[in-house]
């Protein structure tokens, strides 16, 4: 049975999304281990978050400015009032690709968690070439999606293969359409960030 597609519909209301992190991911721990082994902010950093969800990681970030965008208006209305009190926080509703190819804006930490595998390979490779332009010079890069690998308990197979997006990859594919933009850049597998059985590959530079 599909059970995350039959869920679609409801997994784009903030709430009820959070609410299924809450059962399947690993909330505060995986948080945690993400920021302080990959992502490293400190409260001098500009952060970008593509497309943010219901930024579920901003409180466990330093930052000098934070802006996360989602195409989902829910969601992004969602933050603005969860986040109403915090300082230089900023949420935009849209598409992702054209917000990066008109920002004049460069960060230093770009967040891309859970997003890629929403876009095909050639939309996918357009936009890390547009983050690499908002990116500076010495910036960072940190991404993190769901893996297939053979070897996988039967629960994560059928979360990662019924995921929402459509372009969940096996290793060697992340691996080559992402190496193919950023060819220094590093990857992590990790089988330890959800409560129940999962894959995830971190990409960071």
């Amino acid at each position: 049975m599909e059970l995350v597609k039959a869920m679609e519909n409801p997994l784009s209301h903030p709430k009820i999304f959070n609410l299924f992190l809450s059962v399947v991911g690993g909330g505060s721990r995986s948080f945690t281990t993400l920021v302080r082994e990959y992502i490293r902010p400190d409260n001098y950093m500009s952060i970008l978050d593509l497309c943010c969800g219901t930024s579920n990681i901003l409180p466990y970030l330093e930052y000098s400015e934070y802006i996360g965008i989602d195409l989902n208006v829910k969601n992004t209305e969602h933050c603005r009032k969860k986040y109403a009190d915090k300082r230089n926080v900023h949420f935009i509703n849209g598409d992702i690709n054209p917000f990066l190819r008109s920002n004049e804006k460069q960060f230093d930490i770009i967040l891309f968690l859970s997003g890629m595998h929403h876009f095909c390979d050639a939309d996918l490779i357009s936009c890390l070439r547009n983050v690499q332009r908002v990116l500076k010079p010495e910036g960072r890069l940190i991404t993190i999606d769901g893996c297939l690998e053979s070897d996988l308990p039967l629960i994560a197979k059928l979360m990662l293969k019924n995921d929402r997006g459509k372009y969940v990859r096996i290793k060697d594919a992340w691996i080559e359409i992402v190496s193919s933009v950023m060819p220094d850049i590093k990857f992590s597998i990790r089988r330890d960030l959800n409560k129940i059985p999962y894959n995830h590959i971190i990409f960071y530079t």
